[in-house]
């Protein structure tokens, strides 16, 4: 594996946590105004 590949992942998964973080903290906002 070459260094941009694993920059390229490095940055995908930190996106993909980002947002998967944001969906969960989404989703305890909507229930808490429930």
């Amino acid at each position: 594996m070459n260094y941009l590949a694993l920059q390229y992942y490095a940055a995908f998964s930190y996106s993909f946590c980002l947002l998967f973080g944001g969906f969960i903290q989404l989703q305890k906002l909507m229930s808490g105004l429930r």
